[in-house]
């Protein structure tokens, strides 16, 4: 069962009450473009962020950056989940960040970051979270710098918490299981080394299991198949020869482990929506302005 409590997009932003109960995986493939801010306030949930898999547990505030692939299951026998998202657009981020001249964007999500609250915290972030959906359902007067002014309150107190290592019960901590830690050990070996000769059979040899037990359990973690995972590593690894170098399509398809520059050029229209080419032009251009 899903319960929608609030949904709201305003300039910028998207706002997002959600409870389920019930089983429930993301069924889809998710990256975009958005940087996510995710709050649990009831529950445990796995999340898998690019190559690695963490236990999220109420009170947990997660920052996400743009364009990598994410996704959230159920913790065996837990599928009650009370959660709140806000996903921010970059160009709403770069004036907040570069005003406080403290840490950049980049530097803040890396792939992501996670602050455990404690109960002061969890007082504090609730009460923003509340602020933010109260001021975006009513759109009083001033509610778009409202929420502005809430939403930097919330990452300040997180740049200040992330500082200190709260002290953690070790009996408290639970261990992955070890098809979570499997998966996290494939998809990091990918992602570090998508350019080479990667196949199916040679991970299950790597990884000491079958090749049917890996494609279900990477499926099941990732939402993606293994070559689903592989080619959007490469595809990565191809914008970024296309944004920080001068290499000629054709080598920076090899240098990102495709085939043929056809494939490449391929796929890289179907997941970005232009060529290699276009994409290279319109990175130039914006650096340029």
């Amino acid at each position: 069962m899903k319960q929608t409590l609030f949904k709201e997009r305003l300039p910028g932003l998207m706002v997002e009450h959600v409870i389920r109960d019930g089983e429930y995986t993301m069924g889809s493939r998710h990256m975009h473009s958005e940087y996510e801010i995710y709050y649990l306030l009831e529950g445990e949930r796995y999340y898998f962020i690019e190559s690695e898999t963490i236990r999220v547990k109420a009170g947990t505030l997660l920052f996400i950056a743009k364009e990598k692939i994410h996704m959230t299951s159920n913790v065996s026998g837990k599928t009650y989940y009370n959660r709140m998202l806000i996903e921010l657009k970059e160009e709403w981020l770069k004036p907040f960040f570069k005003e406080l001249r403290v840490v950049s964007i980049e530097k803040f999500f890396g792939n992501y970051r996670m602050v455990d609250l404690d109960e002061e915290g969890k007082m504090v972030v609730e009460n923003v979270m509340r602020t933010i959906v109260d001021e975006a359902r009513e759109r009083r007067i001033g509610y778009e710098q409202m929420v502005r002014a809430r939403l930097a309150e919330l990452f300040l107190y997180a740049i200040r918490s992330s500082q200190i290592t709260p002290e953690t019960d070790g009996a408290e901590e639970s261990q992955l299981s070890a098809k979570y830690s499997k998966v996290n050990e494939v998809a990091e070996y990918i992602r570090d080394n998508c350019h080479e000769n990667i196949s199916l059979q040679g991970l299950s040899e790597r990884f000491f299991v079958s090749k049917c037990y890996l494609s279900r359990i990477f499926k099941q973690v990732t939402s993606f198949t293994v070559n689903e995972y592989l080619t959007v590593q490469r595809i990565k690894r191809g914008r970024k020869l296309l944004e920080t170098t001068d290499y000629s399509i054709t080598q920076v398809s090899e240098m990102a482990g495709f085939e043929s520059v056809t494939y490449f050029e391929k796929v890289f229209k179907k997941q970005m929506g232009q060529t290699p080419l276009r994409y290279r032009k319109i990175r130039l251009a914006a650096r340029k302005a």
